[in-house]
């Protein structure tokens, strides 16, 4: 709008941006001062001119999965400041996920990991474990001793030909 000022006086304008918006520039009497948040019209003695352009704050979630399974969507993926994403994350047969890491912290495995109203870049990543193991196992053999690393105790490794069941304990 117009605002009149007093002949000679001075005008001070403040530039405040909303939530998840920045100032983008201020423009004076048709030159681009960049993103001043303030500005000073002093002894005004004619007509002057102020506008300031804001924009959308934009931030980059970057998603990666490692072997063993995907995240979806993936890369690198723009998101406007307040808004939210939301990823699903599949392991391939065989593969369960080990763990979620959001900024290379721990946040635990479940298949889906969502942001809700995004105020910075962040990083994903999926980290996936290998649960199906299979071993060659002679039927004349009665017992069998295998190093291996079982990630859940309670599962037992079961082989086809053996005669009895086999256990895995750590």
């Amino acid at each position: 709008g117009v605002l009149k000022v007093l002949l000679g006086s001075n005008q001070i304008y403040s530039m405040t941006a909303s939530p998840f918006h920045h100032l983008d520039s201020v423009v004076v009497d048709g030159v681009n001062l960049g993103s001043v948040v303030s500005y000073a019209f002093t002894n005004v003695l004619s007509d002057h001119s102020i506008a300031a352009y804001f924009a959308r704050d934009k931030y980059a979630v970057t998603a990666s999965a490692g072997v063993g399974g995907v995240i979806s969507p993936s890369g690198t993926i723009e998101v406007l400041g307040g808004d939210s994403l939301s990823f699903v994350i599949l392991p391939d047969s065989g593969y369960r996920i080990d763990s979620v890491l959001i900024d290379d912290s721990f946040d635990g495995t479940d298949s889906v990991c969502a942001f809700t109203a995004v105020t910075e870049s962040h990083t994903v990543r999926v980290v996936f474990i290998q649960y199906v193991y299979s071993y060659d196992v002679p039927s004349v053999w009665n017992l069998l001793s295998v190093p291996q690393v079982v990630p859940d105790n309670d599962i037992h490794a079961l082989f086809p030909q053996a005669t009895s069941a086999v256990f895995a304990f750590s």
